[in-house]
């Protein structure tokens, strides 16, 4: 899974979630947390924002997000 994380405001804002990913049988997550500048773009790999959440075939059936907060860094 990838998420992209776009700032749409004119000043720099801080972020933090759990990422959930639910298959019929088992729950894995993924914290994540950075800063985005005024119109600043994230998204994959390089910047935390990919998981493979289940080392087999395992089909995910639920994607979510608990404790989400955006902030203004300034």
């Amino acid at each position: 899974m990838v998420i992209f994380l776009r700032n749409t405001n004119e000043f720099a804002v801080t972020y933090r979630f759990t990422a959930v990913f639910r298959s019929a049988d088992a729950e894995e997550t993924a914290r994540a947390e950075g800063h985005l500048g005024p119109g600043e773009a994230k998204t994959g790999d390089a910047d935390g924002l990919f998981w493979i959440p289940f080392d087999d075939d395992t089909p995910i059936v639920e994607i979510g997000v608990r404790g989400l907060a955006i902030k203004s860094a300034e």
